[in-house]
């Protein structure tokens, strides 16, 4: 399985952690999209709750790749957030396994929508929601696999079989898929591969944090590879043109 902890399968081998997130309770109230707040208070990494105000936040998923649009308010490391009460002093957000916060993981596409369970990598310094449940392992490598198996139509019908009735796809379900672990290197480029064309395609999306110019815009003045996103957030920092061939012919270079 999975996940052997949340299967109750303690004589199997570990693979890897899956994990529901933040619950805000209060969208409204707590999250913002980026382009809603000042890009100079998103933090770039956890230590900074402490003088800004925006963590990015992850809810649902798509194959491969998702842009990371939200914005949680994690001040002094969520203080807020978890503050959140009723009249009787109940809490009523769910800020569950917080250790896992701002690590690197699998998100996968909670709600049903079609037969594909839609893995995407979810990168370091990132809150993730009860929506955006996720999985994680002590291997990038492993992951990127895990990946490519979970958006195979292997995974999915294996998944229709441990729960063909699902609307939502459940952390005990997701923790009984059966997985090797092992690191297959196909699967391994192809997941990099879809990640990275997946990325560069959202450079011509305005409201993505990765937007260069409108897709338009860039087939008529050409590619540059000094070209780079502008949106300022730091989930675009590291942003950097990939060397791999489809990537090329999309981007029309010769």
């Amino acid at each position: 399985p999975l996940d052997r902890d949340v299967a109750r399968l303690p004589d199997k081998e570990k693979i890897a952690d899956v994990k529901e997130g933040l619950g805000s309770r209060d969208n409204l109230r707590f999250i913002r999209y980026w382009w809603e707040v000042k890009v100079e208070d998103i933090m770039e990494e956890k230590r900074m709750s402490k003088y800004k105000k925006w963590a990015p936040f992850a809810k649902g998923s798509r194959s491969f790749f998702k842009d990371i649009t939200l914005v949680v308010n994690w001040k002094n490391n969520g203080e807020e957030i978890k503050g959140y009460r009723d009249s009787r002093g109940r809490q009523l957000s769910r800020p569950q396994n917080e250790s896992f916060y701002f690590c690197e993981g699998a998100s996968w596409q909670c709600i049903v929508t079609n037969d594909k369970l839609s893995l995407s990598l979810l990168p370091n310094n990132i809150i993730f929601g009860d929506q955006a449940r996720t999985i994680f392992t002590n291997s990038k490598n492993k992951l990127k696999t895990i990946i490519a198996y979970g958006n195979s139509r292997l995974a999915s019908a294996l998944f229709y079989l441990i729960d063909p009735l699902a609307h939502h796809r459940s952390v005990g379900c997701m923790a009984l898929l059966p997985v090797l672990d092992l690191v297959n290197d196909s699967l391994l480029k192809k997941t990099e591969e879809a990640y990275d064309c997946l990325r560069e395609w959202e450079t011509g999306n305005e409201p993505s944090t990765q937007f260069i110019a409108p897709w338009i815009l860039q087939v008529w003045r050409g590619f540059s590879p000094s070209l780079k996103p502008a949106s300022g957030h730091p989930l675009a920092c590291d942003f950097t043109w990939s060397d791999w061939p489809a990537a090329k012919e999309a981007r029309g270079e010769g």
